[in-house]
């Protein structure tokens, strides 16, 4: 039987960081959708997806533009298309709150 090792201190610090991140993240109470750079969602905070009646297990590992492919061509794709092509956001352009299948975005 091999005993679990205690964490170290930078471990226990790392920890303590991701779980605050988390507990901020959930009680923001604006849609939080993080997807990389093949857009497949990584993370949802429950608000986002409680708009549309999923849940973020529901979207977590699925495509962006597949779950929701009305925002497919608009200024918000193209934003964050710019975005993930150049690393780096173009303050300019700006898109007003969306409702898509009632899930609300925002571009700043």
């Amino acid at each position: 039987m091999q005993t679990k090792k205690c964490p170290n201190k930078t471990e226990e610090a790392l920890i303590e960081s991701e779980n605050r991140y988390r507990e901020l993240a959930q009680s923001i109470k604006e849609s939080l959708l993080v997807f990389n750079k093949d857009w497949i969602i990584t993370y949802a905070n429950d608000y986002s997806t409680e708009t549309v009646g999923l849940t973020p297990k529901d979207i977590i590992g699925k495509n962006v533009w597949e779950m929701f492919p009305d925002l497919k061509g608009t200024v918000f794709s193209e934003n964050y298309e710019y975005v993930m092509k150049n690393a780096k956001a173009e303050p300019s352009k700006r898109l007003a709150p969306t409702i898509t299948n009632g899930l609300r975005l925002e571009y700043s």
